[in-house]
């Protein structure tokens, strides 16, 4: 996918509705699971974004979705 940021996802989701689908209803969830064992076979997974108010330790160089989307 061509996108390295929230704000190119945001603005992918919005050129194509539809096109884009994902839902986990937490961390350890089989749809959560299933997504971790594409990122480990396929290796194709881009991290953009962590969730939350501060960036997280074990990724200092990824930005908080706060910080990548204008308020």
């Amino acid at each position: 996918m061509p996108v390295h940021s929230v704000s190119d996802l945001i603005a992918l989701a919005k050129s194509e509705p539809g096109m884009l689908r994902y839902g986990s209803a937490g961390v350890g969830f089989t749809n959560h699971l299933g997504m971790e064992l594409f990122k480990l076979k396929a290796g194709k997974l881009r991290a953009i974004a962590v969730p939350g108010a501060n960036r997280s330790e074990l990724t200092p160089g990824l930005p908080t979705i706060a910080e990548t989307i204008p308020v």
